[in-house]
């Protein structure tokens, strides 16, 4: 039993480090494409994260974290926040 209790806590450790992994690769990718990030599409669209929220029914806490990097964005995140901010409506035009 204690074999497994190891193989387990040796897992998750390289579970945490992939995603770790994983994280770095995004940024990379996205300096190297010199790809916006969130930040950067939210203000060019004229928006506060409020705005952005309402609109695309993503929380603010989640925008925050994608915008702060803590985060990536599921597929159906992303889709929702890129439409919102391809139309760039903002509530107060």
């Amino acid at each position: 039993m204690a074999h497994v209790v190891d193989f387990i806590v040796v897992v998750k450790i390289v579970k945490k480090e992939l995603d770790i992994l994983l994280v770095v690769c995004h940024y990379l990718l996205m300096v190297a494409n010199k790809e916006k990030g969130w930040f950067d599409r939210r203000i060019d669209a004229g928006m506060s994260q409020r705005e952005l929220s309402l609109l695309s029914g993503v929380a603010i806490c989640t925008i925050s974290r994608l915008e702060n990097g803590l985060h990536l964005a599921s597929p159906l995140t992303a889709k929702r926040l890129g439409d919102v901010l391809r139309k760039g409506v903002s509530m107060k035009k």
